[in-house]
């Protein structure tokens, strides 16, 4: 994706939002203390929240309200995003667009805490109607009810995919109307919607010049990190099958125990099911630096 544009709401000299055009080359060029690297970490709290982390003094000191916006839009989104392997959608689809065309987030940090936490929202032209508002935040089976009191016949939709059936009760409205909305994606199907987006957002290294640096600085040791996550996204496939052959055989291991605990207590090993907690996470496992004839780290 490509970040197109940046707003700012109540964050430290931005107190009114603020809207920042991006370009292939974009300078941000003023007097000190102007607020040009108040932009530049502000999407380092966007995109990482790492390197600079969002706290409740970055509230801007003459806004009257308690909260911090930060907001990106952007452009070259991917047309289909799958959810749960088997669920294909879009986010025209979804109605997650601006009124633009584009996609545009904003994240939201309540400043009632010392390091506020994030709330995300999709900023689009959603449908307001009622029975067709809330689809997002409608779990499986409350969408099959939502479809059944539309009077939506059950060959229009797959009863097992909730996009699908999200669609076919959107296609059922005659006069679907829209409004610009905020969409809260942390919850439902909405949540997993977002997952997806994620994927897709561009990368984003704060390099700080204006102070002494360490190797072990974050914004250092970043750009590597990108370059390794950058790697590992041409091997997708190749990445996928080691994770399923390892997922495949330390589950016949853990059959095996299973068995063998049937002979000693069959109630406990009844009540035992293996499973995965966390994916794995191959950008972990490579660590790189860059070192000069001497081997001094660059």
């Amino acid at each position: 994706m490509r970040l197109e544009e940046v707003k700012l709401k109540n964050f430290r000299g931005y107190k009114n939002f603020s809207n920042l055009k991006v370009h292939d080359l974009t300078a941000l060029i003023g007097k000190n203390d102007a607020g040009k690297s108040t932009i530049l970490e502000a999407l380092e709290i966007f995109f990482n929240n790492k390197v600079v982390v969002c706290e409740k003094d970055d509230l801007s000191i003459d806004s009257s309200e308690d909260y911090i916006e930060i907001s990106c839009v952007f452009s070259d989104f991917p047309e289909n995003l799958t959810i749960d392997t088997s669920s294909e959608t879009s986010l025209k689809d979804e109605f997650l667009l601006n009124q633009e065309g584009f996609l545009e987030i904003k994240k939201v940090f309540k400043c009632t805490s010392q390091k506020p936490k994030p709330v995300t929202f999709v900023i689009c032209e959603h449908p307001i109607n009622e029975n067709y508002n809330d689809l997002l935040l409608l779990k499986k089976a409350d969408l099959k009810k939502r479809a059944k009191l539309l009077n939506i016949p059950s060959e229009c939709y797959s009863a097992n995919n909730n996009a699908s059936m999200r669609k076919a009760i959107y296609g059922n409205c005659m006069n679907l109307k829209l409004s610009l909305q905020e969409i809260n994606v942390d919850k439902e199907d909405s949540k997993k919607v977002y997952a997806e987006i994620e994927k897709y957002l561009p990368m984003f290294a704060l390099f700080q010049s204006d102070r002494s640096s360490l190797d072990s600085d974050k914004e250092v040791s970043d750009p590597m990190d990108i370059a390794v996550s950058q790697a590992i996204k041409g091997l997708e496939e190749e990445i996928d099958r080691i994770k399923k052959e390892v997922q495949a055989k330390t589950l016949e291991t853990a059959n095996r125990t299973l068995e063998k605990l049937k002979e000693m207590n069959s109630e406990l090993a009844n009540s035992l099911i293996p499973r995965f907690r966390t994916e794995p996470n191959f950008n972990k496992l490579f660590s790189v630096s860059i070192d000069s004839d001497e081997g001094i780290s660059i």
